[in-house]
């Protein structure tokens, strides 16, 4: 193989590396493996895969490990994130674009494992996304489990987040979401 292949390659993985750096800095808790490599897919891969970058990482001292609940999770420290997050907004990044990404993610997994826990991550998201239907409707899908489970501060807090965001016709289903 020639010294360009292996420059090519070379110079191919420490982008990944870079684009998975700053890209993570978008998750403010821990996630699993699979939400970085959903994090840093685009369009043609939708999701690849990060395993070997993140030990690399896990190395150096920019990300933790952990075991929660049976499943290994990974954080950038916070000082790492602080300065990944100014690096997004001097590259000119789309922040919004990563944070829907997240958004997305949440919203697949909640789709899958039913867990009201990920689908008000999803919304959380979104709502720093700016993506006030989206993350309305998610309130307005959850809120009456939530009341019924007995989280009802909680569920007040989301419907009085929604109501000061959405248009005047949707505040009349925030306002009495159990008619």
């Amino acid at each position: 193989m020639s010294l360009l292949y292996w420059r090519n390659l070379f110079r191919n993985w420490i982008q990944i590396l870079k684009k998975l750096f700053l890209y993570a800095s978008v998750y403010e808790e821990a996630v699993t493996v699979e939400a970085l490599s959903w994090i840093i897919g685009d369009e043609i891969d939708e999701s690849p895969f990060v395993g070997e970058l993140l030990q690399k990482l896990i190395q150096r001292g920019l990300f933790s490990k952990e075991e929660v609940y049976n499943r290994k999770v990974y954080t950038e420290h916070t000082i790492v994130r602080d300065f990944a997050q100014n690096k997004l907004k001097e590259e000119t990044l789309d922040k919004k674009k990563l944070l829907l990404r997240a958004a997305k993610y949440y919203e697949n997994l909640a789709d899958q494992n039913k867990n009201i826990w990920d689908i008000l991550r999803a919304r959380d998201y979104y709502f720093q996304a700016e993506e006030w239907e989206c993350a309305s409707h998610i309130v307005l899908t959850i809120v009456d489990a939530l009341i019924r489970w007995g989280y009802i501060e909680l569920s007040m807090s989301l419907l009085n987040e929604s109501i000061k965001t959405v248009s005047d016709e949707e505040k009349w289903s925030l306002k009495f979401p159990l008619l």
